[in-house]
């Protein structure tokens, strides 16, 4: 599956069992809080390679009391063939979500990659041919959030809701993706969430570049994609955290690879695997 992309990489094994298949299509929440229902836009990286990444998502979100649907006929974004040029299909590609989201009863719809939720909110609606599909692509996009956005605004008392999963005294690091704080400006959240839950614990990095992956871009600048990677890399070290944090499959691949390849310990996981809610 990742032959073109190898070369000197360290890289992911595809999921030996995916999202879809370990979790059913309708996951309601254990203890009704709320009368809110949720669509979750997988995606397409999170569904085959970081499974995991997306139960947590599930399970933070059933425990604020939402019930969650993940459509199992939805498909890929088509953000990557849409940056390579091929409009056509990836105007098929979003009409085909566009059309199994529209079925589904839902308040809001969850993304837990960044790139995917670029795209439902921005792209999408440039593809649209006629002004009727503009204006349903646009009823879609006002419905989109990303988890780190969601679970911040929902369920908020008057004690900060959330604590960390992880064993007491576990050091994390926050990368930004571009295609989060760049392309749909949500920058605030995901940090208010990691500074609360972990205190003193969570250590911010120098710079907040691009971690380098950039879809394609790895695969056809890969000398460059490293250079970019490596920056990122030295960072992460000089923080001497157990867990770098973000929220795109994307740059959570490259920073694994990166991470291996430097010989820098630690692990990478998606905001949601590192909070649980207080109850």
């Amino acid at each position: 599956f990742f032959s073109g992309l190898m070369k000197d990489r360290r890289l992911p094994a595809v999921a030996s069992e995916f999202l879809f298949e370990k979790l059913p299509e309708v996951n309601p929440a254990p203890v009704a809080k709320s009368k809110i229902r949720v669509a979750y836009f997988v995606g397409c990286a999170t569904e085959f390679v970081l499974p995991a990444s997306g139960e947590a998502i599930v399970r933070v979100l059933n425990e604020v009391g939402v019930d969650v649907v993940i459509p199992k006929e939805q498909g890929c974004c088509g953000l990557a063939v849409h940056v390579n040029g091929d409009i056509e299909t990836a105007t098929a590609m979003a009409l085909h979500n566009l059309k199994v989201l529209e079925q589904v009863e839902c308040d809001y719809i969850i993304t837990s990659c960044a790139t995917c939720g670029s795209a439902l909110r921005d792209i999408w609606p440039r593809l649209a041919r006629t002004p009727e599909e503009k204006k349903r692509f646009e009823a879609l996009a006002a419905k989109v959030r990303d988890a780190t956005e969601f679970i911040l605004s929902f369920g908020f008392t008057d004690v900060f809701p959330y604590k960390p999963i992880l064993p007491r005294g576990t050091t994390v690091t926050w990368h930004e993706p571009c295609h989060l704080g760049r392309h749909q400006h949500v920058s605030r959240e995901p940090l208010t969430i990691l500074r609360r839950t972990f205190g003193k614990d969570f250590h911010e990095l120098k710079e907040t570049g691009c971690s380098g992956f950039g879809g394609s871009f790895n695969v056809y600048n890969y000398d460059l994609s490293k250079k970019i990677g490596r920056i990122k890399a030295d960072n992460i070290r000089e923080t001497g955290v157990d867990y770098v944090i973000s929220a795109c499959p994307g740059c959570q691949i490259q920073i694994m690879d990166q991470m291996a390849q430097h010989g820098i310990p630690g692990r990478v996981i998606h905001l949601a695997e590192a909070i649980t809610f207080r109850g």
